[in-house]
């Protein structure tokens, strides 16, 4: 049995199938759009192409850390 687990958080460059391949744990960060606030789910919530067009159209955009009890 391993002693470890290997983690990451979401803005890891590796895709979530590859992550589920080699079993590492991720947490998610967050984002504000426009005042709505999303978890970093990898393109779940938003895809990257929808988030970068409304950057582009002038979205107020904020990012955040994970609290510490988030973490835990």
């Amino acid at each position: 049995m391993n002693q470890y687990v290997l983690s990451c958080c979401s803005t890891v460059d590796l895709t979530p199938e590859r992550m589920q391949e080699r079993d590492f744990r991720y947490l998610c960060f967050k984002y504000t759009v426009d005042g709505l606030e999303y978890r970093d789910d990898m393109g779940v919530s938003m895809s990257s192409e929808e988030l970068f067009r409304r950057m582009a159209g002038g979205a107020e955009t904020k990012t955040s850390q994970v609290s510490v009890e988030e973490y835990r």
